[in-house]
């Protein structure tokens, strides 16, 4: 039978249900409603957190989790004293509780003043929880989207041999989880299953200096813009628009893969370089007075010091800005690498035809396992479409080699 003291704190708690809503657009209105949250997180921690029963579930330990992570208590106040009979009535209901199932000791507050609950500026703690409906869910932002979930990597291929394109690689990791990241664990399981592309398309996201020198180390392709620049045209073909290290002459060691720099853009040879002392950087001086005297030294990523001028580089850097550089420079290679468009449609049928998009399980385990099932069924209703008689919407994009193409796929 249900005692009065829960009765009461139901009732206190009805604004959940009935007007506690986080999607408000009147950003103080809802600021106030968070505040208040966090003032009832408190008072359900204090209530429940000895309960002989109660701080053994796992909501409740994610509830302290949630509480710790977020917020934090600072001295009493006056104003709120208030909602001191909460905690008592509360606790009345404890005892009551405890008392049913062998517990006769007394459970006393240790204050009868409900201290002040604010918001952290940031959260602390080593995993964050995003999401109590599934604590595995970590918070990311692609492009203007915000998402607390998952993301899920989808690889086909894109031969224009295959009358079906076949999907070879899925996988699903956090939200935190970068495309780069995943980019080598695609291409070892890729080549551990058999189907190693002689190229491997992808946005951005996955294609920098470092994933560009490991995929070629693997014999693997990876074609794509580079990450962290801007791919206007109009930009990139101003005069006046900022040098990188591949505006510089440079040779690589056919042996070694080591960098040297042979001229600046302005034709100067460097007075020296070497390897720093950590071996991961190339230490080129130029002459001071030269590049003081220099039209293009605004403009120039060589530092002028007191005694001399420094460009600081490495191979990585040089493959990413040479990528940009070719990508930028070669209509041809643009249109080349447009061949990953390709997997929008795919895509779009998983997250939204298929229901990828939005998780129905509250663990990492079970979310990954939906992708990779939502992604047999795509391929089984490609392949009926071919071979079982239906014809598919025709595609006109252009494909080359037995070659591959990620994508990625936010799913909540």
């Amino acid at each position: 039978m249900k005692n009065k003291s829960y009765t009461d704190l139901d009732e206190y708690f009805s604004y959940l249900e009935k007007e506690f809503d986080l999607t408000e657009k009147d950003k103080a209105k809802a600021t106030r409603k968070i505040k208040e949250m966090a003032q009832d997180l408190y008072i359900l921690k204090s209530a429940f957190e000895n309960h002989n029963q109660i701080e053994h579930y796992e909501s409740f330990k994610t509830l302290i989790q949630v509480f710790e992570q977020q917020c934090m208590i600072k001295e009493p106040s006056e104003d709120s004293i208030e909602k001191e009979e909460i905690i008592e009535d509360c606790e009345e209901q404890i005892q009551v509780s405890a008392g049913a199932v062998g517990r006769d000791e007394e459970i006393k507050s240790s204050s009868k003043t409900l201290p002040q609950i604010e918001i952290r500026e940031k959260p602390e703690g080593e995993k964050i929880i995003s999401s109590p409906h599934n604590t595995d869910a970590e918070y990311t932002k692609k492009r203007n989207q915000k998402v607390v979930g998952h993301k899920g990597f989808v690889t086909e291929t894109c031969d224009p041999e295959n009358k079906v394109q076949f999907i070879t690689d899925v996988n699903l990791e956090t939200a935190t989880h970068s495309d780069a990241q995943e980019k080598p664990r695609i291409e070892d399981r890729l080549e551990n299953n058999g189907c190693k592309p002689e190229s491997l398309y992808g946005d951005a996201g996955f294609v920098n200096g470092k994933t560009i020198l490991e995929s070629k180390g693997k014999g693997i392709d990876l074609a794509g813009p580079s990450s962290g620049r801007s791919q206007s045209i109009e930009n990139f073909e101003r005069e006046d628009r900022p040098l990188d290290i591949a505006d510089f002459e440079v040779e690589i060691d056919d042996i070694s893969k080591e960098l040297s720099i042979l001229l600046c853009l302005n034709k100067e040879k460097p007075l020296d370089q070497k390897r720093s002392d950590k071996g991961n950087h190339v230490l080129v001086h130029f002459d001071k007075d030269i590049c003081t005297q220099c039209p293009l030294c605004t403009r120039c990523p060589v530092k002028i010091g007191t005694h001399t001028s420094t460009l600081t580089v490495n191979e990585e850097q040089y493959a990413g800005a040479a990528r940009h550089h070719q990508y930028m420079e070669s209509a041809d290679y643009r249109k080349e690498c447009g061949i990953r468009a390709g997997a929008e449609s795919m895509v779009n049928e998983i997250a939204n035809g298929h229901g990828a998009c939005k998780s129905k399980h509250k663990t990492e385990t079970m979310s990954r396992l939906q992708l990779i099932f939502a992604s047999i069924r795509l391929q089984c209703k490609k392949i009926h479409q071919v071979y079982g008689g239906v014809r598919p919407r025709s595609s006109k994009r252009s494909r080359s080699g037995r070659n591959s193409r990620s994508y990625c796929v936010v799913s909540i």
